[in-house]
């Protein structure tokens, strides 16, 4: 998988002013620094966009799904250090899982495996969420029964319902 994530281009620019990383565990530093699973997945099943440009952070989730498990999952984030190292996790919880598994992971398993997170960056975790409800309610809603999916490139307005 390609390391060409919006993250990438994000710490280009340094690190936020480090200052704001005070109250970030070890963990999710590690997972800003290092995200796990960048990039956008050749021959997806499902592909994801949650969030607004217009309001913050945007985080693009990619599955590939085989025998009812996540077989490999990719993302991309445009914003902060927590959104990226929320993205980094949740692939790497959900990597390996049973559908009906990735379905019951919440915000705070999101927030709590990166070692916790900021109440100002809960929404960090509650986008990783979204990305994952939106991905697996699309790859249900197309996929025949007992086959395979299609791959669904969701635009944020579609997702959110904004009209730009």
């Amino acid at each position: 998988m390609a390391e060409d994530s919006l993250a990438e281009s994000i710490r280009v620019g340094g690190e936020e002013g480090m200052n704001g990383h005070r109250d970030y565990s070890e963990l999710l530093l590690d997972h800003y620094r290092r995200p796990r699973n960048t990039g956008d997945l050749a021959s997806p099943d499902v592909v994801v966009t949650v969030g607004s440009p217009y309001h913050g952070d945007m985080m693009r989730l990619s599955l590939r799904i085989a025998d009812g498990r996540i077989a490999e999952a990719g993302f991309k984030v445009f914003g902060c250090a927590a959104a990226i190292a929320a993205g980094s996790m949740t692939t790497e919880l959900i990597r390996g899982r049973r559908l009906e598994d990735v379905e019951k992971i919440t915000n705070l398993q999101v927030a709590e495996a990166l070692g916790g997170l900021p109440e100002s960056k809960i929404h960090c975790s509650i986008l990783a969420e979204q990305a994952l409800r939106v991905a697996l309610a699309e790859y249900r809603a197309r996929a025949p029964k007992g086959g395979q999916g299609h791959s669904v490139e969701r635009t944020p307005e579609a997702v959110l319902g904004h009209r730009g």
